[in-house]
């Protein structure tokens, strides 16, 4: 319904203004209400982050949790996950629940998805997925406490890879993910 781009402090990851713009890296399933804002709703993101040398995309996507509907996405080959993190955030940070929280954001751990939690981590922003550890250890970048065994982001194994492909094709086919 919506392609463009968004404006940004790159200091807070919080949204300044989007800018319609036909055939825009940033497209959206929902028509923005005042100031950018979607309709308030459970909200959920996830991100596929690679290097910004141009050979594969970034990727952000976000879905309604309470109807299944996907309801936005950027994807970029040319942006560094440094540089992604802030606006991933404030994209994130449209799509608020009515308590005000912004999206669960998640995001593949592995390779530039350090870079990406890092800098995610640094600016503070308050709704992250976070997964146990093995071993109560914590992996770089953590935002717990030592020992909580909490560590941000989805570390693909191939099992979990696998079982993440496989509940994501039976979501389609079953349209429980739109």
């Amino acid at each position: 319904y919506w392609q463009g781009q968004i404006h940004f402090d790159k200091d807070s990851g919080k949204p300044i203004s989007l800018v319609e713009v036909e055939g825009g890296p940033l497209k959206l399933w929902t028509i923005p209400l005042a100031k950018g804002e979607m309709v308030p709703g459970k909200y959920g993101a996830g991100c596929d982050l690679a290097t910004g040398m141009g050979s594969s995309n970034s990727v952000l996507s976000i879905g309604n949790a309470r109807t299944g509907e996907k309801v936005a996405e950027y994807a970029s080959p040319h942006i560094r996950p440094d540089v992604f993190a802030p606006m991933v955030t404030a994209i994130c940070w449209l799509f608020k629940d009515e308590y005000n929280q912004p999206a669960l954001l998640g995001w593949e751990h592995a390779g530039p998805g350090q870079v990406f939690g890092k800098s995610v981590a640094d600016l503070l922003y308050p709704n992250i997925f976070e997964r146990e550890t093995t071993n109560g250890a914590l992996a770089p970048h953590s935002r717990g406490i030592r020992g909580t065994g909490k560590v941000m982001g989805w570390y693909p194994s191939v099992p979990a890879k696998r079982e993440l492909l496989d509940e994501y094709n039976a979501a389609l086919d079953g349209r429980k993910f739109i």
